[in-house]
């Protein structure tokens, strides 16, 4: 209750002087007891500010101190002991590679050249492993394999033209060979040679001959325009007629 509504209502009941006292002490002591409060806090406050302030300026000045402060020199620490390996051990030397076959000069373009760690496999050995591969491989990788087949598709047609009178076409195929002894020039074959001699395809140690410009066919003898070196090979196969 405010003195305002205090004082109205004594009047109202015609209060006496000690009710008047009493009133009065009781507002006196409510305002003393709300303005120690606020002191006493106002108090706690300033306390806790200058006991910071005191605590802060005190740290700074103690971290200031200790820095200018040196400690007592350590002791050396103890020497470490270098530690060697031991040598590795020598490899083994390694083995010389053997020495590959020497080609043998030819004549008109078969020059052979100095072999270098050769493989010891001869034509057919090497045709019989390519015949496994399980990849294709590339027509120009191996030399005069391209020009071959296109002379052999056409030479095929060719021969598929060909009407040979008689009673009778093209035969079946029929293969040759000759061993070079440095001195033989021609090959005696079975039989005639189909398309005019022109059904006719031969090797020289796996290289493609070219028709007319490495040899020639008459009736059943094949003329060699070179002299096949010894120990080397001229193979093929023809259509009989």
């Amino acid at each position: 209750m405010s003195l305002k509504d205090s004082i109205k209502r004594m009047k109202e009941k015609g209060s006496s002087q000690a009710d008047w006292e009493s009133i009065v002490r009781g507002i006196a002591e409510r305002m003393v007891a709300e303005k120690l409060a606020e002191t006493q806090k106002e108090i706690v406050k300033s306390i806790k500010d200058l006991i910071k302030g005191l605590v802060v300026d005190y740290t700074e000045k103690y971290i200031k101190t200790l820095s200018h402060i040196k400690g007592e020199r350590g002791l050396p620490g103890i020497s470490g002991r270098s530690i060697t390996g031991q040598s590795g051990r020598n490899g083994m030397d390694g083995r010389d590679g053997k020495d590959g076959t020497r080609g043998r000069d030819g004549k008109d373009g078969f020059n052979g050249l100095n072999g270098k760690d050769g493989s010891p496999d001869n034509p057919t050995q090497i045709a019989s492993k390519l015949n496994i591969l399980t990849e294709a491989i590339d027509q120009k990788v191996i030399r005069g394999l391209e020009r071959a087949l296109l002379s052999l598709t056409r030479q095929i047609g060719e021969a598929k033209s060909v009407r040979v009178g008689g009673g009778g076409g093209m035969g079946n195929v029929s293969l040759f060979t000759l061993a070079g002894d440095g001195s033989t020039t021609t090959i005696t074959l079975s039989s005639d040679v189909a398309a005019n001699g022109r059904a006719l395809w031969a090797y020289y140690n796996g290289q493609w001959l070219q028709p007319s410009t490495h040899y020639t066919v008459s009736g059943r003898t094949v003329s060699l325009t070179f002299t096949p070196a010894a120990d080397t090979t001229v193979e093929g196969f023809f259509i009989r007629t």
